[in-house]
């Protein structure tokens, strides 16, 4: 009786984490967290999955969907941003080129004057 507990605390373990991933992996820097703990979870449910590949599957197939379902989400939303500052940094009219010249200090004063986000 002990053990079937025990292998059920892995598959609990594995689904709170996994919608923990779930709902972090929407929020942009959370999400890198979010990320870990979605491959965490995937790891612990297809554990959890293995162990109860006889008897109760239903945490770990949870776990692992979920899991599978935040990571996937992680993926779709990193691109996302990555398109949106393309656009920011390609459609905007200021010349980079111009006022670098080869130190990060020049690039750092150049990045702060453009004051995109104001």
């Amino acid at each position: 009786m002990e053990k079937n507990s025990e292998t059920q605390a892995l598959g609990i373990v594995a689904l709170t984490l996994a919608v923990i991933a779930l709902l972090g992996s929407w929020i942009p820097l959370l999400n890198y967290i979010a990320f870990l703990f979605g491959v965490l979870a995937l790891i612990l449910g297809l554990t959890a999955f293995w162990i109860h590949r006889k008897g109760k599957k239903a945490l770990g197939i949870i776990a692992s969907a979920l899991a599978a379902l935040s990571i996937g989400i992680f993926a779709v939303t990193q691109a996302s941003y990555a398109r949106s500052l393309e656009e920011i940094f390609y459609e905007s009219e200021y010349d980079y080129e111009a006022d670098y010249d080869g130190s990060i200090i020049s690039c750092v004063e150049s990045l702060l004057s453009m004051q995109l986000f104001l």
